[in-house]
């Protein structure tokens, strides 16, 4: 290790504040909430909800591999000799609960997304104006800056191919849908809580969980995450803080039976801080 050189000193305070400087040094760590936070393609998602294997998703960093970084952002020395970074410098550092040396982690998109402003985030890797990690899953087309009418009606006719099939009793329910899919690509553009959508039909086997889907999937590039409504309360908000946590861009409740609501969906659907 090339690092700068902490020496491991009864200064609790100054030795700290070193070992925020060499994980931030270390790379690959941010910070969201009160965590430590890393980007993982999630192959073991949590049994409550299924995801597809390797989705980009935040995961909360365990110390073991909060100390693995410290070790690699510095050299930790005590009375002139090589050591590892203490157990009690690691518990400290994470107690602090705020790291203002970390950047960010607001989320992580695998598409084109909309910044605020206007711009659009198109150059993969972390975006350090939005805290949002871009991580494309496709190779996607040139947007042009300035959009002309006939590329928009070129936009819509592309997602008018995509539901062709699917009969919508009412104008109004159609424009729901593109409300849908364009909500997830503008979400970072704006601050407050954004909209639940309800995908209902009359009759079972009508297709209305495949488009919930083919929203999702134009919004994001692939299948969204899925899980069944919980039907307890507490239940529900340990779920959502799952989803809040790992950054899940949508949450697809299928078959849900019964009453959907509650304190806590009501909660997360109307503040801004989870």
């Amino acid at each position: 290790n090339q690092g700068p050189e902490i020496y491991v000193s009864a200064d609790m305070e100054k030795v700290t504040n070193q070992a925020e400087i060499a994980l931030s040094r270390a790379g690959g760590l941010y910070r969201r909430g009160d965590a430590i936070v890393w980007e993982v393609l999630d192959a073991d998602p949590p049994p409550e909800i299924s995801r597809e294997a390797g989705t980009p998703t935040i995961k909360i960093v365990p110390p073991a591999a909060v100390r693995e970084k410290l070790s690699s952002g510095a050299r930790w020395t005590s009375e002139e000799s090589r050591t590892l970074p203490p157990a009690w410098v690691v518990e400290t550092l994470m107690a602090r609960k705020t790291w203002p040396k970390l950047e960010p982690l607001e989320a992580i998109t695998e598409t084109p997304v909309l910044r605020p402003g206007g711009t659009i985030l198109t150059v993969p890797g972390y975006d350090k104006p939005t805290g949002i990690m871009y991580r494309p899953n496709a190779t996607y087309p040139l947007i042009p800056d300035g959009p002309t009418m006939q590329d928009i009606k070129n936009a819509v006719m592309t997602i008018h191919d995509a539901i062709s099939t699917f009969r919508f009793e009412a104008m109004a329910h159609m424009t729901g849908l593109f409300a849908a899919i364009l909500t997830p690509l503008a979400r970072s553009a704006f601050k407050g809580p954004s909209p639940l959508f309800l995908f209902d039909s009359p009759t079972p086997g009508s297709g209305k969980g495949k488009l919930a889907k083919i929203a999702a999937i134009i919004a994001t590039g692939r299948f969204p995450a899925s899980a069944t409504f919980p039907g307890e309360e507490e239940e529900r908000r340990k779920a959502i803080t799952t989803y809040a946590i790992e950054g899940c861009r949508i949450v697809n409740f299928d078959n849900v039976v019964g009453r959907l609501g509650g304190a806590a969906l009501c909660k997360a659907l109307t503040e801004e801080l989870w």
